[in-house]
């Protein structure tokens, strides 16, 4: 699969419509993205694949935005003295990383770890599915 194609996989579940996720349709697109990234990631010493980090943008007053492939957009929302890490696609919100941070950079911190971890199980379980002929 090249480049180009994961990037039109992961594009169309970003703005895939509400319907897709209602209907549990989305979980074979969300696997077939899954299987198109481990095959595009590349191998550091045989330990896994290497996650490039989020890529952050300020939206002002503390509050930060990442697109994030599988998981839409990650944000970090200020929240009076803290800050909480939620995640949304199109037609749904919730928490990403449970919590309240004293500070944006450990709520980034947290978010990019919990990313890495919930990305290398995508991945991890993408293979196991490909090893039994998928499901």
């Amino acid at each position: 699969m090249e480049k180009q194609d994961v990037e039109k996989l992961l594009t169309e579940l970003v703005r895939a419509p509400e319907e897709l996720f209602l209907e549990d349709r989305a979980v074979e697109l969300v696997r077939r993205a899954a299987r198109a990234i481990k095959q595009l990631a590349e191998v550091q010493d045989g330990a896994g694949a290497v996650l490039n980090p989020l890529e952050w943008r300020s939206l002002g007053h503390g509050n930060h935005v990442a697109e994030a492939p599988l998981f839409g957009r990650i944000r970090v929302e200020s929240y009076g003295d803290c800050f909480h890490v939620e995640y949304s696609v199109p037609g749904y919100s919730n928490t990403f990383v449970e919590g309240r941070f004293a500070t944006d950079g450990m709520a980034k911190e947290a978010a990019e770890n919990e990313y890495r971890r919930r990305m290398q199980l995508a991945m991890v379980g993408s293979v196991a599915d490909a090893g039994q002929g998928g499901r």
